[in-house]
């Protein structure tokens, strides 16, 4: 069963925390030109969801765990699109490494993040998250703190991140879509070890990345219109 993340405007705009990676296989449409996000990111320890507009942000690639001041997602998109994608880029990272904080800097490297809905009803539906289109000389994301720490969250092995869902927001005009991401099987290789990373080097299988983000449409003229998510 497919479904369509559908808007009859030019622009989408994603408000709060996003990193998403979505997956290829199922069929979310957007009817789009534009995707972009610019928003601050907070740790998921200590900061609380009170509406959809603020958000909770973090990935625990291979037991590092990173968070960033600033996220943004940029993309172009054409008519309907099954599987949208958007670029990410970060800023202002750091790293918990044995306790302390470390700086820590995230290279995409051209990776995009792809989106897809592949099952419910109603308002609310449920998907996964795939790495994509990564350069070939660097196929991955990679993460590396003060302490010289890297982690490689690579394309390959990253093509269905689990526990991402869809709620359309439907009790006031006009509606709009929000994102929330649970994912607990995101792929990484680490290189360190314990002094470094905090962690044993090697390849990690069980990552975590959560986060929540509302997605809102607008026209030509930035006026916000109705998105929402429904079955073709």
């Amino acid at each position: 069963m497919t479904r369509i993340l559908k808007s009859l405007g030019l622009a989408l705009v994603a408000m709060a925390a996003l990193g998403a990676m979505m997956a290829s296989g199922a069929s979310a449409q957007i009817q789009a030109t534009t995707f972009n996000t610019n928003t601050n990111v907070h740790e998921a320890a200590t900061q609380s969801v009170s509406t959809i507009e603020t958000s909770v942000f973090r990935i625990v690639a291979g037991g590092v765990p990173v968070t960033c001041e600033k996220e943004t997602y940029t993309g172009t998109l054409t008519g309907t699109d099954p599987n949208p994608t958007v670029k990410p880029s970060y800023e202002g990272c750091h790293a918990i490494i044995g306790g302390a904080t470390s700086s820590a800097t995230i290279e995409t490297h051209g990776c995009e993040y792809k989106f897809s809905a592949t099952a419910g009803s109603a308002d609310k539906f449920t998907g996964t998250a795939a790495i994509v289109n990564c350069s070939k000389e660097f196929p991955s994301i990679t993460i590396t703190t003060g302490t010289g720490c890297v982690v490689h969250v690579d394309e390959a092995n990253n093509t269905a991140v689990n526990g991402v869902t869809y709620e359309n927001n439907t009790a006031t005009k006009p509606t709009d879509v929000t994102i929330t991401l649970n994912g607990t099987n995101v792929h990484s290789e680490v290189t360190g070890g314990l002094l470094t990373c905090g962690t044993s080097a090697g390849t990690k299988t069980n990552g975590t990345f959560v986060g929540k983000v509302t997605v809102k449409a607008t026209n030509a003229a930035k006026e916000q219109i109705d998105l929402t998510v429904m079955n073709p």
